[in-house]
């Protein structure tokens, strides 16, 4: 009569006698004598092998960017894709059919009761990312960015226009900040004390993301409330 032999300890599994565990998830037991010779009688066809069936559809795939592979995101459903490709602000050669490709305007207004170091003569840095910035996700993949130079935001109530220029056909969200002393390093800029914020979730509500949805035709009329000053 032929024995199927099925393979041995497939996924991991717990309550071995003596309390012991497998040492992998690949399955392997430590080495001693007992599982050394259940594993071997297994093998050999003498006696059933243990195995467990997992329904794999219900794991995650990843949680995390960097349990997928190079160039790939973890999704919220927890499967790796692939990531969108970077476009550089003005660039006509990063690929893919230029004509798709897009503008984005709006303004940036500094809103009231910030403390009055926030309001100044600055320089406001802007992006559209993948995600809504929170206090959770504090650096989602930037996709473009622009900035603008000696932005009067001196006074609450007062606006600075942006331009975003060769935007790919996507969905993105606006995040930015103003730099009121211009000490930011232009290469990485990130924000310091009393800089003000916008497009950030700070609440957990939502109600800041800013979502730009930007097709074949250029987007206008984007507006963000820089609402909230950084405290330290």
């Amino acid at each position: 009569m032929q024995r199927t032999t099925r393979t041995a300890f497939s996924t991991p599994f717990h309550g071995l006698p003596g309390g012991r565990y497998p040492s992998k998830l690949s399955g392997h037991l430590p080495p001693s004598r007992p599982y050394s010779l259940l594993l071997a009688l297994c093998l050999a066809g003498a006696v059933g092998c243990l195995h467990f069936d997992v329904d794999r559809s219900k794991i995650p795939e990843c949680y995390a960017a960097d349990e997928c592979a190079e160039n790939q995101i973890c999704t919220d459903a927890g499967t790796c894709a692939k990531a969108p490709t970077p476009i550089p602000v003005g660039s006509q050669d990063a690929g893919g059919d230029a004509s798709n490709w897009a503008s984005v305007t709006g303004t940036a207004t500094i809103s009231s009761g910030l403390p009055a170091e926030s309001y100044a003569t600055g320089t406001l840095y802007l992006g559209l990312v993948l995600s809504c910035p929170s206090m959770t996700n504090q650096n989602p993949a930037k996709q473009v960015s622009t900035s603008v130079a000696n932005a009067d935001l001196s006074k609450a109530g007062n606006s600075a226009a942006f331009v975003f220029q060769s935007v790919a056909p996507g969905t993105y969200y606006l995040s930015g900040f103003f730099d009121h002393n211009s000490n930011a390093d232009a290469g990485n800029p990130a924000p310091d004390k009393n800089d003000a914020l916008g497009g950030t979730d700070m609440d957990g509500t939502g109600q800041s993301c800013i979502k730009v949805v930007v097709g074949s035709q250029d987007v206008t009329g984007v507006a963000m409330a820089l609402n909230y000053a950084m405290p330290i």
